[in-house]
């Protein structure tokens, strides 16, 4: 009987402790752009690689991870490190062929675990 004593005494402290400790770690961050423009597209890229800044038109854009909004879309750039991210942007005529990420606005991004960063184009 002793040792059911001592066993529900150790059960209920490490079941405490795990009510205590609270739910699962948040996610990391993410980065959500809206293309506010009526009637441009907007072109953005979060940490573009070398290879997506050779990029000269829109199929080698977006096959190397950047993304085309067109008037009013959106895209969310999810499961980013807490931290400072580059993201490039460009809103362009809608009959533009090809893409210059050299010429895109450039600004730092803070991103915080678990919160969501929002850019207007």
């Amino acid at each position: 009987m002793f040792k059911h004593v001592v066993l529900s005494m150790a059960l209920m402290v490490a079941l405490g402790s795990v009510a205590e400790a609270g739910g699962g770690s948040k996610s990391n961050g993410s980065i959500r752009v809206t293309n506010t423009s009526s009637t441009k597209i907007g072109l953005v890229a979060v940490n573009p690689s070398d290879s997506l800044k050779a990029a000269t038109n829109a199929s080698e854009f977006t096959a190397r991870g950047g993304k085309i909004l067109n008037p009013g879309e959106s895209t969310e750039f999810k499961n980013l490190r807490t931290g400072s991210h580059t993201v490039a942007t460009a809103l362009v005529d809608p009959e533009t062929t090809s893409v210059d990420v050299s010429s895109f606005t450039v600004k730092n991004v803070s991103v915080a675990k678990g919160k969501r960063t929002q850019i207007n184009l």
